[in-house]
């Protein structure tokens, strides 16, 4: 996975920073790539590799290790108009704030363990 990324209409891609994605309705993502091995058993085997095979975006969590803002300094914090207390852990989505609660995986979770014994 590469760092979050967004591609201009012109097709340019450059870096995107999470302010950026606030402000002009995006998604802070980065692009996944994957190496696709293809292999076809017949009479003749035949292998196909493909490298670095784009399959979609992908949501980065704000300070993650994916992150742009991850290991910045306080005063880089503030060059990039971001708020040095914030603490992360929330996506960016058509550039909206959004959490994953967590209370309701694990409510989820236990309540399905539960009728399934």
């Amino acid at each position: 996975m590469s760092k979050p990324t967004h591609w201009e209409k012109d097709g340019a891609p450059s870096a995107m920073m999470p302010n950026e994605a606030r402000l002009r309705n995006l998604t802070y993502s980065a692009p996944l790539y994957v190496d696709i091995t293809k292999t076809v058993i017949r009479e003749d085997p035949s292998e196909t590799k493909h490298q670095k095979t784009f399959i979609g975006k992908i949501p980065i969590m704000l300070r993650s290790t994916y992150c742009i803002l991850s290991g910045l300094s306080d005063r880089d914090l503030t060059e990039l108009n971001e708020c040095p207390l914030d603490p992360g852990g929330y996506f960016v989505v058509n550039g909206s704030e959004k959490v994953c609660n967590v209370s309701y995986l694990v409510q989820f979770l236990f309540c399905s363990s539960r009728h399934e014994s």
